[in-house]
Formats: structure tokens, sequence, C-alpha cells
């Protein structure tokens, strides 16, 4: 009926477990598997969730409202999120990994895959499309600049770009959220699709010794995101 996690220690489930009212995570956590799966009913309310307190697993979620998954992975929150779904009798199982993903580089939209985290996100009954938003926090790789961040789903042979997306926080901690209802699941990871960066160092010049002359085309930089920084080599000749 009721589950609260809390004195730093883990609860490592040994036949899967139903939760029908509420789970409360304040400190420590539960780990689950396929087999030994942890269900929250339609009715289960979660509440806390944090670093020191999460679902180290798979964990599935059955009904129709918006629902954050408390997920994470060694010592990182890593919650992923839905929006509400359009039957009581819908559920998701989702987890987090904090490991390279296993699928390999292939991208389709994309110029750049996470390499440190996934999540897997399943439908397993019913038919409703939701919105699905990750997280990402001093963990995460390569968070520099929001504008050019994606999702990406592996749709089998390739890392895809879902759609358009939105963004919240900044580059230690923040969210990211689909701006349409996904109708496919499976892997998601945080993406990029960032413009490439051309560098034109300009013609050739020639100069007496104790002269001087300005370097760079025009422009000296184009593309990526600015501002450029440059750094000239050698520096004498």
């Amino acid at each position: 009926y009721d589950i609260e996690i809390k004195g730093g220690k883990t609860l490592i489930l040994q036949n899967p477990m139903i939760i029908s009212h509420a789970l409360k995570l304040t400190s420590g956590f539960i780990k689950s598997t396929s087999t030994n799966l942890l269900t929250l009913s339609a009715a289960c309310t979660v509440s806390g969730g944090s670093s020191s307190s999460f679902i180290k697993g798979p964990v599935k979620k059955v009904g129709n409202t918006a629902f954050t998954f408390p997920l994470g992975g060694e010592s990182s929150f890593k919650p992923l999120s839905i929006s509400a779904s359009g039957s009581v009798s819908d559920a998701f199982i989702a987890e987090h990994f904090s490991a390279i993903q296993p699928m390999g580089l292939t991208r389709s939209g994309l110029t750049y895959t996470s390499m440190c985290e996934y999540w897997n996100l399943s439908r397993t009954a019913g038919s409703s499309n939701v919105t699905v938003a990750l997280s990402w926090d001093s963990y995460s790789c390569d968070v520099y600049t929001l504008s050019t961040l994606k999702i990406g789903r592996w749709n089998g042979t390739a890392w895809e770009d879902v759609g358009s997306v939105a963004t919240t926080g900044n580059t230690t901690t923040g969210t990211i959220i689909t701006s349409s209802a996904q109708s496919s699941f499976g892997n998601f990871l945080i993406a990029k699709n960032s413009p490439a960066v051309i560098a034109n160092a300009g013609s050739d010049a020639t100069i007496s010794l104790g002269s001087s002359t300005t370097l760079g085309g025009s422009p000296a930089a184009s593309g990526g995101t600015s501002p450029y920084t440059y750094r000239w080599a050698p520096i004498y000749g």
C-alpha cells in the first residue's frame, strides 16, 4: 500500500512489487530488475526523489496522469517524465542507464549523441502518445549550449532526431522535452544538432621584421555558436 525509503540503504527486490497508494523516497534506493519489477498503480503517487534516493532499475507506471519516473544510476538522479496519457489502463516502463549506449554511433539529423548515459521508455499497455522529458546534471556529458540540444531515439538502425524540443535550466542542471507527443518509444538520449564551425585564416601575408598585420579572413569564423576564440600556431612564422 505505502512504501517509504529512508535510512540511506538499498532495498533490493527479490520479487515483483506493486505499490497501490504512495511511494516516498527520502534517503536510500530501490533496486529492481525486469523480473523483479516495481509497479506503481494508477492511484499511486510519488514524493521525494533526489541524488540520495531514487530507483535503480526499471519501474512501471500505470494510469493516465502526467508522471515523473524517479530514476537514477550510480549517484546521479536522472528522472524521465511523460505527459498524461489517454486511458487509466495505459502503462509505461522506464529505466536509466549510466553507461555508454551499446547501439552504435550512426545518426540521422544529429551531430552528437551522449556518450555517458541513456534511457529506455516502453509502452506496455494502451496506444496513447506522450511527450518525453529527459534530464541532465553535472554528471552528464557535453552540455554546453542549450540551443543546440536535441533528443535522439534509436530507430533500430540509427539515432534519429525526434523533432523540436524545449529546454529548462542551465548547462549544469536542466531538462529537455519533446514539443510533440511521441508515438514510437525505445532508447532515448540527449543529443545535439550543431552547425559546423568554419575557420578562415585569410590570404597569406608577408611582412617585414618588426611590422604587423591583421590575420584572418572575412569573416575569420562562421557557423558553430559565437563568440569565437582564436589561436594561431606557430606563434612565429
